[in-house]
């Protein structure tokens, strides 16, 4: 997930449903109740605040938490230097990953699908893709836009297909987080203002999810696999056009780089089957 998150056009969230532990992750987050945990802490109510704890997948969220971090904090470099140099490969292996990895989620709907699943893929497939088509606003670094940044880049990578970091490189604010996660020691205020904004919007947002997830599982499953769908816009757009697009290295299209990218995409494919298996 923290890989995934890094890459403009890929969803953390999509990751999440790829490894089978979306509802998971969505239902253990939303088992957590900050408020009701720190006013026991102010109370000094203990007791109240173990049973708080119990009820948390404590061991889950710290083993994710700890992998999307340290994947943040490590490969967050490796992966800019394979958008920037190698951006059609990288892409072709995104694609064959989602790809497939849409169709085996969808293939998860129990029962019959019906109309309302079918209904509910395609009005994800075209919200996906409209996002994914969005041009980049150039917003300026302020503590607002910092703040809503956070809240609206976790809002997205919860979601399948909808990537946080894409919505960030949307509203102009990508390279500036990135650039801020590596200099915490001089831009603290704006990674916390971005962090917080983030912790309040995924509470807020998974505690709704939670109750769509319990209450329409096969037609949510089906939104978000059309979400996954639709947003392969992105990654097939930077292929499509990736003359026009990666112009500063001189990429073209030949024998070489066609065989090269369809390896990739078999291998995004293939990695897939692997995580079923």
């Amino acid at each position: 997930m923290g890989l995934a998150d890094i890459v403009p056009g890929v969803s953390g969230g999509t990751m999440a449903l790829i490894t089978g532990i979306y509802e998971d992750l969505i239902f253990s987050i939303n088992s957590i109740e900050p408020i009701a945990i720190l006013s026991s802490l102010v109370k000094r109510d203990f007791d109240r605040f173990k049973k708080l704890l119990t009820k948390i997948e404590l061991v889950f969220l710290i083993n994710l938490g700890l992998g999307i971090i340290i994947a943040i904090f490590l490969a967050s470099k490796l992966i800019i230097y394979a958008l920037n140099f190698f951006p059609t490969y990288t892409y072709s292996f995104f694609f064959g990953l989602i790809l497939v990895s849409a169709i085996k989620i969808y293939e998860r709907i129990d029962g019959q699908k019906g109309f309302y699943p079918i209904l509910f893929l395609i009005i994800g497939i075209v919200f996906a893709f409209l996002v994914t088509g969005l041009e980049k606003l150039g917003l300026l670094h302020t503590p607002i836009i910092i703040f809503f940044s956070g809240a609206l880049a976790v809002l997205a990578m919860v979601l399948p297909g909808i990537s946080g970091s894409f919505i960030l490189l949307i509203i102009g604010q990508y390279e500036y987080m990135l650039n801020t996660l590596h200099n915490l020691s001089t831009r603290f205020l704006e990674a916390s203002l971005f962090v917080f904004g983030a912790i309040l919007s995924l509470f807020a947002f998974t505690d709704a999810l939670s109750f769509i997830l319990k209450k329409y599982k096969r037609k949510t499953l089906a939104f978000l696999t059309g979400l996954m769908i639709g947003a392969l816009r992105l990654p097939g757009s930077k292929l499509i056009y990736a003359e026009q697009i990666f112009q500063k290295i001189n990429f073209k299209w030949n024998i070489v780089t066609i065989s090269s990218t369809i390896i990739f995409f078999l291998i995004g494919s293939i990695f897939v089957f692997v995580i079923e298996k």
